[in-house]
Formats: C-alpha cells, structure tokens, sequence
C-alpha cells in the first residue's frame, strides 16, 4: 500500500485544530466507528503494525502540531497491512487503503466521502 503521507500532511497543517477534532467525532460514531472495530475484531493478525509506521506518525504528527488525529492514522495503516498479511479483504479495510492513498483521511464509511 502507497500512503500519500505529502497530501495528508499539507492537509493537517492547513487545518484548524477544532476541524480535525470533528472529524474523529464523526469517526468516533456509528457507522465507522462499528465497521472500524468489526474489522480489527475479526483480523487474526491485528497485532501486526504497518513497516513505515513510526517515519509517517513523525511526519504527520509534526504536519498536524501535534494532534491526536496522527494515531488513527497509523492504527488504520496497521489494520489495513494485518489484513494485507492475512490475506484477508473487509469493505471497511478497502475503503481505508484507497482513501489513504489517495491521499485523503476517511472521516465516514457510508455515503459521505473522506476529506
């Protein structure tokens, strides 16, 4: 998986810190937060953590000043590479990968869009 850290991090450092907040609300509610924690209880590898994890949480959490948005970040990329190395695929997961590499943070699974 290519994660477009460049076009997340110029979007963190752009972004008022209140905004970020918001979006791990909406994450925090139904139906992400459901599909989300459906999908890591069902991985048998969900222990596994993403290869580059650590050099993204360092860049985007220097993007962001610090917030808190950096470690959904990086637990997403360690739930998308578990089920990578489970071969296993989830909707949930796929919708993560490809808003990730598109560049994008997903804020809600269902019919609204990532930011």
């Amino acid at each position: 998986m290519n994660v477009n850290e460049l076009v997340l991090g110029k979007i963190f450092a752009n972004t008022p810190h209140d905004v970020l907040d918001e979006w791990l609300d909406f994450r925090d509610e139904d139906p992400f937060d459901a599909a989300w924690s459906l999908a890591y209880d069902k991985c048998p590898k969900n222990d596994l953590r993403y290869p580059d994890g650590e050099r993204i949480h360092h860049f985007l959490f220097e993007s962001s000043n610090g917030h808190e948005i950096v470690s959904y970040v990086v637990d997403d990329l360690d739930l998308i590479y578990a089920y990578e190395q489970s071969n296993m695929t989830d909707t949930m997961v796929e919708y993560l990968r490809k808003e990730y590499e598109k560049g994008v943070f997903p804020i809600n699974y269902g019919p609204k869009e990532g930011v």
